[in-house]
């Protein structure tokens, strides 16, 4: 699905409850797409005044209350500039993908390209579905985590450099572990049958 955020702050909480209103119509997996109008983290901005933390915390808050994780692009990033010089120059990535946690089960192998236009202030965003494997039966391959790699150090590691950025908000944090020991227990599995097939 296609979105388009308004840009005023004063009218951004309708963004918001038009994203729950997605979420609440519907269990199905699906996707979203467009120019949100606001960003994540800091990291997603560069030059201009610095971004307000509440406003991002907001825009965290009400993905999250919808299920819907960012996909991070694979080639580029920032998706909107402005200014005249380069000193002038501030960069945003506002416009994104998201999607539910089961929609990116289905479709683990997707990325998202940010690919610059000469005719407009927007960067195309372009994802793709090349090489994804779907499933019909997504819950096949579910995250859950299991105590015994408490004991691994790769585990612990990754755990540990998820939580130590002071910059995102918990239920940020827990999302991105949910994310990453994800793709750390299908890369194990993986693995493990490919020494059993030796």
């Amino acid at each position: 699905m296609g979105f388009y955020g308004h840009s005023a702050w004063s009218d951004k909480k309708h963004n918001c409850e038009v994203i729950s209103h997605l979420a609440s119509t519907s269990s199905l997996p699906w996707c979203l797409g467009g120019d949100f109008n606001e960003i994540i983290h800091p990291d997603e901005k560069r030059g201009g005044q610095k971004p307000v933390r509440f406003h991002m915390e907001e825009f965290q808050h009400c993905l999250r209350g919808a299920d819907l994780w960012d996909i991070r692009p694979k080639i580029g990033w920032f998706s909107w500039a402005s200014g005249t010089r380069a000193k002038s120059f501030v960069y945003e990535r506002i416009d994104r993908f998201v999607a539910k946690n089961d929609w990116r089960l289905l479709f683990s192998e997707c990325y998202v390209e940010t690919i610059p236009t000469a005719l407009s202030d927007h960067s195309t965003i372009s994802l793709s579905l090349d090489g994804a494997i779907t499933s019909c039966s997504p819950m096949k391959d579910y995250f859950k985590f299991d105590v015994c790699w408490a004991n691994e150090d790769q585990c612990r590691n990754i755990v540990h450099r998820v939580w130590e950025n002071n910059e995102d908000s918990f239920s940020v944090k827990v999302g991105k572990i949910g994310v990453k020991l994800g793709d750390w227990q299908r890369a194990r599995r993986s693995q493990a049958r490919g020494t059993r097939g030796a």
